[in-house]
């Protein structure tokens, strides 16, 4: 209001007293200043209640029947092998398919080619994942591990993996997963899912790429109290590590006692040789140094013994599995025979392009801890 009558600092008689008029000046400024800070104090409650919430990093997602589509980056491993069940149904999903990424196409990229190593089918041309992220994202999306409640203990569960016991679920205990050398589109995807706390950890080697949520860690001294992980994913990661049984110790020290699992699976043949031990071949450090005499021996012999410079371990699957048993672990080869395995994903297992095309024997093995 600017009438007079209404008016904080009224004239009197035409004319303004100047020290009631001032003092008025000054009520109003306060005042303005105290509306003002109400005003911030909401502003700055409303941001903080998004970000505990998640709503500052996550939009909610649109309802079956909303118009807005939505993005890869915000759809879970069990909304993309609902897609591939849709687009089957149309007839229009294609030879080859990505649960990791939701992508399906004609075909993959090939690794290696031109080489002898040559796998046609190997790598998705959208999120790059590979065989294993492949086999591992089917089986999180809607799998279960066989012949264990502790993936999940209700029959309607939607991705009963990656749901935990339901005493647990009641008192708000969110899913807890430590993954060791994460891909990138996996780490992303399974924090798009809700309801799960992802640790993501690595040694952080430098010539390898990592999103800025991965944590430095040796997995033979994993920073994590004991029975922490619901589950545990690490692909990829013990061919690198000189202390293999310490390591595994490890992984099973972390694990929940009565429900908690682990994917695990490393570069491995099937020759009935035992493993190859090439942790005295060199040093990674090696790999881009030349020794006194110019050559790169060491470099040669590592990547001979191995098959990769930074491998310190030529695993046989066998013996691997072996070393799982004594190490306290429960395990089977996850190797496509029980539909259980991949849930409402079994349909399209032979699209997701588990088997290396060269003929790799590589198995992923899936544990509980023994009873103790």
């Amino acid at each position: 209001m600017r009438d007079g009558s209404s008016s904080v600092c009224k004239t009197i008689g035409g004319r303004r007293d100047s020290r009631k008029s001032g003092r008025c000046l000054l009520r109003s400024l306060f005042a303005t200043l105290i509306a003002a800070a109400v005003g911030l104090a909401a502003l700055a409650l409303h941001f903080s209640a998004r970000i505990h919430d998640g709503g500052a990093s996550r939009r909610p997602r649109p309802s079956s029947s909303s118009s807005t589509p939505v993005s890869p980056a915000e759809k879970s491993l069990h909304d993309h092998l609902i897609d591939f069940h849709d687009a089957d149904a149309k007839g229009n999903l294609g030879t080859v398919a990505c649960p990791c990424c939701g992508w399906h196409g004609a075909e993959m990229n090939t690794c290696g080619a031109n080489t002898v190593w040559a796998r046609p089918n190997c790598e998705c041309p959208v999120c790059k994942s590979r065989e294993r992220h492949r086999r591992v994202c089917a089986m999180l999306g809607g799998g279960r591990i066989r012949g264990s409640a502790s993936a999940g203990d209700e029959s309607d569960t939607i991705m009963p993996m990656l749901t935990g016991p339901s005493e647990r679920r009641e008192r708000g205990v969110p899913f807890r997963l430590a993954h060791f050398g994460p891909h990138i589109q996996m780490e992303k995807v399974l924090n798009a899912g809700g309801g799960i706390d992802q640790v993501s950890l690595d040694f952080m080697v430098e010539t390898y790429q990592y999103s800025s949520l991965v944590m430095h860690a040796d997995v033979t001294d994993i920073p994590l109290p004991s029975h922490f992980a619901d589950g545990v994913v690490i692909l990829h990661v013990l061919e690198h590590v000189p202390d293999r049984e310490k390591a595994m110790r490890e992984l099973r020290r972390i694990l929940f006692k009565t429900s908690g699992w682990l994917l695990v699976e490393v570069p491995c043949t099937q020759k009935a040789l035992g493993h190859k031990d090439c942790r005295g071949k060199e040093h990674a450090e090696t790999k881009f140094r030349k020794h006194a005499d110019g050559t790169t021996k060491a470099y040669e012999d590592r990547t001979k013994c191995a098959g990769q410079w930074d491998h310190v371990w030529a695993y046989d699957c066998d013996e691997f599995a072996s070393d799982l048993d004594r190490s306290g672990l429960s395990c089977y080869s996850v190797d496509n025979s029980d539909p259980a395995d991949f849930g409402i994903g079994a349909p399209f297992v032979t699209k997701f392009s588990f088997i290396r095309a060269n003929g790799d024997k590589h198995k992923l093995y899936a544990c509980t801890r023994k009873d103790e």
